[in-house]
């Protein structure tokens, strides 16, 4: 466009401009008229800077105290002796609120003392478990061996007597556990009878072994006769023929 076109069109609106402008008279503003009033305009003028609005700092809202209490009775890592209701107690090391680690259990009631190994609340590990003597009050070992998921399993050694589970005479069994039960290869010492059992149990049952005298000679109740010579020709081959049957019963069906 033409600079004199756009002089005139700027012209006209600046008349009306004018125009609408209180007090202002019906001519119209030259251009060079315009380009001055909107300079002094412009310096006359003062821009204010909007107010900053203060920052309100509210106070951390404080936790309930169940949860602080919930908080400090959460058991977790090594503690003290902690009582349960019925009066039974266990010191050692927790995990999310369960027996997790080393740790002694003692049941009131009974007075059963575990020592050992724990994992997810249950005995789990090597442990040793201990009852009272009725009339000393003693502590005797019952079993010392490995545990899982709250169960004598794997390799361990269980004490046995005439009124309770003791060590002094020296009756024990000697071997696997499986589910809280003898179960696969040990050897039972009735030493107070002066054998020996050797053999296979499944579910606390012996299946098969051999059955030898064993210090009858110091034993306090010995048998009334020693045990006879096996007379079989190969005694070894047909126990180990009986213990792989137990081992693997689906091969003994075919």
């Amino acid at each position: 466009m033409p600079v004199a076109e756009e002089e005139a069109g700027i012209a006209s609106l600046l008349c009306c401009y004018r125009n609408n402008l209180p007090g202002a008279s019906q001519s119209c503003l030259t251009l060079a008229e315009w380009k001055l009033k909107a300079a002094s305009t412009a310096s006359s003028t003062t821009i204010t800077e909007a107010p900053i609005m203060p920052v309100t700092k509210y106070p951390k809202k404080a936790e309930p105290l169940w949860k602080k209490w919930e908080q400090k009775a959460q058991k977790n890592g090594r503690r003290h002796q902690v009582f349960a209701v019925n009066g039974d107690h266990y010191e050692g090391e927790w995990s999310d609120n369960l027996k997790h680690g080393k740790g002694t259990q003692f049941l009131k009631k009974s007075g059963v003392v575990y020592e050992g190994d724990w994992k997810f609340g249950k005995q789990d590990g090597y442990g040793i478990l201990s009852h009272p003597d009725p009339e000393t009050g003693k502590y005797r070992r019952v079993y010392s061996g490995w545990w899982k998921g709250g169960k004598k399993s794997g390799y361990g050694i269980q004490f046995f007597g005439p009124k309770e589970y003791y060590e002094e005479n020296g009756n024990r069994y000697e071997g696997n556990w499986e589910r809280g039960m003898k179960n696969g290869r040990g050897r039972f010492f009735h030493l107070d009878h002066g054998q020996l059992f050797e053999g296979f149990w499944v579910d606390d049952v012996a299946k098969c072994g051999t059955m030898i005298d064993f210090g009858r000679d110091e034993a306090p109740e010995p048998t009334q006769f020693p045990i006879p010579k096996v007379e079989i020709l190969d005694p070894d081959g047909v126990l180990k023929k009986a213990i792989a049957k137990l081992m693997n019963p689906e091969e003994g069906h075919n």
